[in-house]
């Protein structure tokens, strides 16, 4: 019929094949003069999630925006528990990418960071060795150093001497020293793991402190 071809859906609404209006795209480019002018046209886009289950949120904390994440926060702060499609939140994109300022932000806002069963955010900041993150991390929420995640029932202190990041176990054992007896699933304290360390951290030097 005619009146079809005379619909038009509205710009802020149009999704590319990845399932992302303008607004995702806007917080993807910094551009935070045109995201404040999309979220003033409508509020409700700030809810949106791509094909990926992405919000714009997301986008921003995985390039390291401070500016427009806090603007997105301040429209939704609702938007901090928000999870994509492999259940991780922004708090993760921006522990992922090194960016302390924003994980600053979104800690700023968060009243306490969940234990995740499968890996929290200590875990990943000791697994990618962002030491300044975790101590971070660590201020925010230092129960997160008692919590075991994965099928062994890890600490993040088993991830860390794991991965052979001394300043991160270092921060881990000022924070809990009986950490150091700790087993995980396979009944391995964080000796055992730094057998297997690359590079071998300095764990009984840590451990003394």
């Amino acid at each position: 019929m005619w009146w079809q071809h005379c619909w038009r859906p509205r710009f802020e609404t149009q999704t590319n094949r990845r399932g992302e209006n303008p607004l995702h795209c806007a917080a993807r480019g910094g551009s935070e003069k045109v995201v404040e002018l999309l979220l003033a046209d409508d509020p409700t886009l700030v809810e949106s999630r791509d094909n990926f289950h992405l919000s714009a949120l997301h986008v921003a904390a995985k390039i390291g925006r401070r500016d427009v994440v806090a603007l997105l926060l301040a429209q939704c702060p609702a938007l901090l528990q928000a999870e994509e499609c492999y259940s991780r939140t922004a708090l993760a994109y921006a522990i992922e990418g090194g960016y302390t300022h924003v994980v600053e932000c979104l800690l700023a806002q968060t009243h306490k960071i969940e234990g995740n069963p499968e890996w929290s955010m200590l875990h990943l900041a000791a697994d990618m060795g962002r030491s300044e993150i975790a101590e971070m991390v660590l201020a925010h929420s230092p129960h997160l150093a008692s919590v075991k995640c994965g099928a062994h029932r890890k600490l993040a202190l088993h991830v860390a001497v794991r991965r052979g990041h001394d300043a991160i176990v270092k921060q881990m054992l000022q924070v809990n020293p009986s950490l150091i007896d700790e087993v995980d699933g396979l009944q391995q304290t964080v000796i055992h793991a730094s057998r297997a360390a690359r590079p071998a951290p300095s764990i009984h030097r840590c451990s003394r402190l």
